[in-house]
Formats: C-alpha cells, structure tokens, sequence
C-alpha cells in the first residue's frame, strides 16, 4: 500500500514536519497521532475522497446532512497518519485472480487502483489519447496536489470541462501543503491518459524482463493467477507504474 503524497527526509530538514510531533520546538503543532485521528475528504460527499483532514475539520459533520443520488463506489482508501500529517493511503484490494485487462487496472481520481480494468481495453470505445502528448496533469479536486489533495490526468482537450466539472468556489478545506509526486508523469496506457510512476520503480525488472515473484497479474499478456489465490492491487509489492496486482493467497 502507499501513501499519497509521501513526505520525505527534507521535508524534516526544512521544517515541513516536526520530527517529534506534540514535543515543543518551532513546528506547527501535529494534526494527529494515529489514524483515528483522521479523516478521509475529497471534491464532495458522494465521489471517492483523495485526501485527508483530520477529524477536527469538522468534514465529516459537514456531510451528515447530504445525501448523494449516485454514492461513490467502494473507495480502495483509508486515512492514516504520517509523521503528525493526515494522509490518504492506497489500500489492499483482491481482485478475481482471472481477470486480464489490456491496460492494466483503472485508477480512481486518487491515484489507488480498483479493481476495474481501466479505459481503452474495450476496442469499440473511443480513446481518449493516442500518446503521452495528447494528455495533460489537472487537479482531480478542489485543492489539487499543491495543497494537499490530488491531481489526475486527462485529455487536453477535456482539461476545462473537467475542471469546471468539479464545481470548485475557492473556500475548499485543504491540507495545504504540497504533496505532489515528483515521480509521477503524464502516460497514454491504452488510449487512456493517466498519471502514474513510470514504468521501471520499486519492483518492475530494468530490463524489461520477466517479473519475479510473487506473480504479476492483471495483464493482457500475464498467466492468471494460480486457484486458490487473488489479484490484489495497491499491493506494495507490484509492480511501480504497472496498473498490475500480484498474486496472494486468498
């Protein structure tokens, strides 16, 4: 599993996070100790969060009251606390271990795979892209991941509607902090744009080679997986960049 928008070692150096949360110093203050501590939010109360808050916001109070005509689909997120920062993290989720998609899994506007195959394995679908070129990085809600919640991609001709689409007033509860992934990029995987490592981190093979084990999973071009076990995503031991699950006992 991963946290999105993982800190790093400089953002202690420069005071971005109190080493020692809740122990003095010239840090601001920790927004939490552990997970319960925090919340999920996103763009609204009915679609998938991307980030979090901590339950001192007060979001969860504000959608007590709203009741949503379409609810979002089950969410592969949970809230978790990192280092006194809430952060949304990318959950285990097992997938029918048969399951083969041209383009791997589809992600959710916060980045977590699900166990849907994502566009542009269905041949009489439009694509929505053809190359890396045709797509751009747009925020995926209202704080966008320049102030702690997240970015996607999509077509650039589709960049303002989709963001007019999210109904943004400018008085949106962020984090505000800057969790944007350096590694991330702009990909055209199967005629749909995307926004992901690239292909080759954490447990891909340099080479381009056969992915040891656990088994990957998920692909046109991959065995299924043996009886008896699922395709789980979000996995911290697939493939980076992939849209691939492995391989796990059920």
């Amino acid at each position: 599993m991963g946290l999105t928008g993982c800190h790093t070692a400089s953002d202690q150096a420069n005071g971005a996070i109190d080493p020692n949360p809740g122990g003095g110093g010239g840090s601001a203050p920790a927004e939490c100790a552990t997970a319960a501590d925090c919340t999920l939010a996103g763009p609204s109360c009915c679609v998938c969060p991307t980030y979090a808050l901590p339950v001192s916001s007060g979001w969860d109070q504000s959608c007590e009251d709203v009741t949503c005509n379409t609810p979002a689909a089950d969410c592969p997120s949970a809230p978790a606390c990192d280092n006194g920062l809430c952060v949304l993290m990318c959950t285990p989720v097992a997938c029918d271990g048969a399951t083969q998609c041209d383009a791997g899994f589809a992600r959710e506007d916060a980045g977590c795979l699900t166990c849907s195959c994502a566009a542009g394995t269905d041949p009489q679908a439009p694509a929505g892209c053809t190359g890396d070129a045709d797509c751009v990085e747009v925020p995926a809600d209202c704080c966008g991941c320049a102030r702690g919640g997240a970015d996607t991609a999509v077509p650039a001709s589709e960049a303002d509607s989709f963001g007019n689409s999210l109904g943004c007033t400018g008085s949106a509860t962020c984090p505000e902090r800057d969790v944007c992934d350096p590694a991330a990029t702009v990909r055209c995987v199967g005629g749909s744009c995307q926004l992901a490592p690239a292909p080759g981190g954490g447990g891909a093979p340099p080479d381009g080679g056969p992915i040891s084990s656990p088994q990957a999973c998920g692909g046109a071009d991959l065995a299924p997986c043996p009886t008896g076990e699922a395709c789980v995503v979000n996995d911290p031991d697939a493939p980076a960049g992939s849209n691939l699950g492995i391989c796990r006992p059920e």
